[in-house]
């Protein structure tokens, strides 16, 4: 019997009720962990710019372009929760709030608002006690965040002591007011966790609960080593029971007694901590104070004050100094110092080697007092790594994580590479980049193209090493010591090499500014870093001007270090409330008509004269209504291929609905960098065989349809001899031999392998896990008629692969879903209504005077009569199938 389990993340819809999305709908990425305590959700919502700069202007009080001041802390958290009460989580029977964790945080690009072109990321995260959890019991999480817009959600969910879930998908586009839903269940059960005590605390030094849940936050995240290594598991504890019981009392009228009793407990227990610390200064604040010197444990870390002013509570305050900020900075101001003991946690970064005086100004009874410290750190310890190609042994570009565990800090390796100014202020801006995969494989990374000497704070460092999809992840733990020099040399290991079997890795879908030698030298050493052998690096367009500028098109301005190419290519035309986005591969110029922008197959029909590949974006999600274009152009044979694997999600409904209707379709991948994590993070791997490995061999293989694509694991299917991509025409119904197998890194696993058929597994085998690196097997699928197989596959750690389909027909038939062929046909007729609606919408916009600055609906209007021509080709088309489907069905 199933118990429901419930979370739903209620927020005020009506935060972005005056916008809608400027150029792309609201993206979010939640994680959610449940163990045997609690379950704690997290995340990172990607906001159109108009959406982000509204917030920051509605908190950002001292206009910083973030918010992050206690104060704007707290206004945001009222705003987002509002008059609606706290979010809330249900299980079995029992409803349980759930309480902020981390403050929140809000970023917008630091330029003028009026001239922004990227976009804002708000970070959230909640957490709640849970009771125990069942096997067999059903999570179902509600994600309705401005529920009035497009939304794309991708979800992990990860179970720790044990627990275990199962269910999905996690990653899912959403049209505006659709109820955003996901849903897992427990496959293993967790015990019961009751908090700490509620045990009155009236006798205890306690501290205001929004200073302590201040303090207790950064020491959780960042400062745990200021603590005795034996209470360092205690403040993460207690900072999330200060969390709750703030939550708690936030929305009532008055706190019960068993809420006060938890925080007075709770914030006792910190400051019970806190006496604890080593290293505290500890100030008298009327006595005369000379400089206090300060060990930090490197060039960043914490300082923390205890100021004690008489009897009175506890208070706690956080502040930031940056020394990598300005030749001279006025003193840290800490304001008026309170009755009682206030704790003052100042975060330090960028420490200089000699020591520096940091000033403490604070306001005690009207006048202002400076408490001047002299902040120390160690000397630097040295490290020199290297990575070596397992192929070769000398060394090689990589992906590489660098972390200061002491401090809990993310490190750029002295060679990494600075990617941003080549993303010219689009997508994620970093040159750190967080793959959308799962374990070791997502931490953040950068590309280092060579060896790196550099020094480094003293204390314990965590060294994580990626190479691509074919080699195996390094992490290595080490302490590093003051002024001592370590070498580190690593050589991940190459689980497969897919080059001997014929298959090399590209990735469709790269944004990168190239204008310079030194652009196409680092996004080659990007290349080699993730094991990815070609590129198609698009320059990008919408009706109003042009992104990511290349040098050139055509093979003249393709880049090559002799093994890798990058090849320019191009995503335009796209548009975002019509036709969706296009994508060109292999062309010699590129091509953009603003007379004709809502015209795709006037851009397919060049590109294919030009000798290129075109097909969509985004079809893995439907994103930009891109089936709108597909319904017309691919019944019209303008179109090669089809985005199926993106952002780590396998999509495969609407690729199915066109190869069900007996339209051939390549199946390939893009990374969509810098928006994706990585290049490479999803791969298309194209079949050149015996042939040797250049742009245009493996254009060719491409044009075959001889792909698979995959964000780990690697398939192989033979169907009597054809490989994907390929038409295998039978005399008679008869049954098909199939050969297929699924091989993953051994430290992953192989959880299970299927046999595709008009989109139904016609066979499934599932593995063993972790250790278990292949599945394979042969079978035969009866044919009768015509029909498509494909191979499809998982490893434990949720990454997949799929095949472009062999094509098998039998003689005067197509290969489609003929007993659901109707259907299809009529859904096809509905998304070209669509077409027709929005062409009415813009004339009728138009002949009511719309501003004459929305160039896209004037320009929709303008092209609409060629559109709706277009319409009724492809209606004509569809026509044609209906009298096939009859011809057909006297012969099957």
């Amino acid at each position: 019997m199933f118990r429901p389990l419930t979370l739903a993340l209620c927020l005020l819809a009506g935060l972005a009720s005056a916008h809608s999305p400027s150029e792309t709908a609201i993206r979010f990425d939640v994680s959610v962990v449940v163990d045997s305590r609690f379950i704690e959700v997290s995340a990172d919502i990607d906001l159109p710019t108009d959406f982000a700069v509204e917030l920051r202007n509605q908190i950002d009080t001292n206009h910083d372009y973030q918010i992050r001041t206690p104060e704007e802390q707290q206004r945001f958290l009222w705003l987002i929760q509002g008059g609606d009460g706290p979010l809330k989580i249900r299980i079995a029977d029992q409803t349980i709030s759930l309480a902020p964790l981390y403050n929140p945080q809000l970023i917008v690009s630091t330029r003028d608002s009026a001239s922004l072109r990227g976009r804002g990321k708000v970070r959230l995260s909640w957490f709640a006690y849970t009771p125990p959890i069942a096997s067999t019991d059903k999570l179902s999480l509600n994600i309705p965040l401005w529920s009035g817009y497009p939304a794309h959600v991708h979800v992990r969910i990860k179970g720790e002591e044990g627990l275990r879930f199962e269910g999905g998908p996690g990653d899912r586009t959403f049209k505006s007011g659709e109820s955003r839903r996901f849903e897992f269940t427990a496959k293993t059960a967790a015990k019961g966790f009751t908090p700490a005590s509620v045990a009155r605390a009236a006798d205890r030094p306690r501290m205001i609960p929004a200073n302590a849940v201040q303090l207790a936050e950064a020491l959780t995240r960042n400062y745990a080593y200021l603590l005795p290594p034996e209470h360092r598991g205690k403040i993460g504890n207690i900072h999330r029971r200060l969390r709750m019981g703030i939550q708690r009392a936030q929305f009532r009228r008055s706190a019960d007694s068993q809420t006060i009793a938890a925080l007075n407990n709770a914030s006792s227990e910190l400051v019970n901590l806190l006496e604890m610390c080593a290293g505290t200064v500890r100030i008298q604040a009327q006595a005369s104070t000379q400089p206090r010197d300060v060990q930090l444990p490197g060039d960043a870390g914490a300082v923390l004050l205890r100021i004690e002013n008489g009897k009175g509570q506890h208070h706690g305050r956080t502040y930031e100094r940056n020394y990598d900020i300005g030749e001279f900075r006025e003193p840290l101001r800490v304001g008026v110092v309170d009755r009682g003991t206030t704790w003052i946690l100042a975060r330090i970064a960028e420490l200089p080697a000699d020591p520096v005086i940091l000033k403490v100004a604070m306001k005690l009874e009207g006048a202002i007092r400076l408490v001047p410290l002299r902040l120390h750190s160690p000397k630097a310890a040295r490290l020199k790594l290297t990575v070596l190609s397992d192929d070769t042994g000398l060394p090689v570009p990589s992906m590489v994580s660098l972390r200061w565990n002491t401090c809990n800090l993310d490190r750029r390796p002295a060679t990494a590479i600075d990617l941003v100014p080549q993303f010219q202020g689009q997508g994620r801006q970093t040159s750190m980049r967080n793959p959308r995969l799962t374990g070791d494989r997502g931490k953040g990374f950068w590309v280092v193209p060579k060896p790196f000497n550099m020094e480094l704070p003293p204390g314990e460092w965590e060294v994580t090493i990626r190479r691509g999809a074919e080699h195996g992840v390094v992490t290595d733990t080490f302490q590093l010591k003051p002024g001592a020099s370590i070498e580190r040399t690593y050589r991940p290991k190459r689980w497969i090499s897919m080059p001997k079997r014929g298959w090399w890795a590209g990735d469709d879908h790269v944004h990168s500014r190239i204008m310079s030698d030194d652009d196409a030298d680092n996004l080659l050493a990007y290349l080699a870093a993730e094991d990815i052998y070609l590129a198609n690096v698009v320059k990008m367009g919408d009706i109003n001007r042009t992104f990511f500028q290349q040098r050139g098109h055509g093979k003249a301005y393709r880049v090559t270090d002799g093994l890798r190419v990058l090849s320019p290519g191009q995503e335009c035309p796209r548009t975002h409330e019509q036709l969706g986005h296009t994508i060109a591969m292999n062309t010699k110029s590129f091509i953009r008509d603003t007379s004709k922008y809502y015209l795709y197959d006037t851009i397919f029909d060049e590109v294919h004269r030009q000798g290129g590949l075109s097909g969509y974006a985004h079809v893995n999600r439907d994103l930009f209504f891109v089936h709108r274009d597909m319904s017309m152009n691919i019944p019209r044979g303008k179109v090669d291929f089809g985005e199926v694997l993106q952002f780590g999600y396998l999509g495969t409904d609407l690729y199915y609905e066109f190869l069900n209707l007996g339209y051939k379709l390549t199946a390939s991948a893009g990374s969509d960098l810098p928006w994706g994590g990585t290049i490479g993070e999803v791969r298309v791997y194209a079949h050149l065989g015996d042939q040797p490995f250049n742009a245009d061999n493996w254009f060719t293989a491409f044009a075959k349809g001889r792909t698979f694509v995959t964000s780990g694991p690697m398939l192989e299917l033979n169907v009597e001899g054809a490989l994907p991509g390929d038409t295998l025409e039978l005399e008679q119904d008869r049954p098909v031999k199939v050969s297929c197998s699924l091989t993953v890194d051994p430290d992953l696993g192989a959880e299970i392998l299927e046999l595709v058929a008009h989109g139904e597994a016609v066979k499934r085998v599932k593995g063993e896990g972790v250790g278990d690196s292949r599945i394979a097997f042969e079978t035969t699928v009866p044919v009768k008629g015509g029909t498509w197989i494909a191979l499809r596959g998982k490893a434990s750690d949720s990454s997949v692969a799929h095949t472009t389909p062999v094509y098998v027909t039998r003689q005067g038939l197509r290969f489609w879903d003929y007993l659901n062929a109707e259907s299809l046909i009529n859904k096809r007729l509905e998304q070209l209504k669509e077409i027709e609606q929005i062409v009415a919408d813009a004339k009728q916009a138009v002949r009511d005077g719309l501003s004459p600055a929305i160039i896209e609906i004037h320009e929709l209007a303008k092209q609409g009569d060629q559109l709706l021509e277009r319409v009724r080709i492809a209606r004509k088309i569809h026509d044609e199938l209906r009298q096939t489907y009859a011809r057909e069905k006297a012969l099957r």
